[in-house]
């Protein structure tokens, strides 16, 4: 029943929308909320707070209150963006090694 409760206020807490931070007391209270929901492997506190000083720079003028899933989510998208980029990155290089050696093959003969 108690899991029950904490998930259901989890789940509030990341779909109510909630003022964006005004101080920086208030901004590293909100950060650590969101990183801890993000639960990123890897990610340093400095990297993601960096990130989400830049996410909300980026916010519109008429959105002062955003849900905190939406950073959540965002940090997210961003961690696996990063991985999908260099596993793309690797494989390319990987293609165009394997291209190159077929071409030098076939002009040596």
């Amino acid at each position: 029943m108690i899991k029950w409760l904490i998930k259901k206020k989890i789940k509030s807490e990341l779909t109510e929308p909630y003022p964006l931070p005004l101080g920086r007391t208030e901004f590293e209270e909100w950060s650590d909320k969101i990183i801890l929901s993000a639960a990123i492997p890897g990610a340093t506190p400095e990297s993601l707070k960096f990130a989400l000083a830049e996410m909300v720079l980026h916010t519109k003028p008429n959105e002062s209150f955003v849900p905190l899933g939406h950073f959540v989510h965002s940090l997210r998208k961003g961690a696996a963006n990063q991985v999908a980029h260099t596993i793309f990155q690797e494989l390319k290089r990987e293609r165009d090694a394997k291209t190159k050696d077929e071409v030098l093959a076939v002009s040596s003969v």
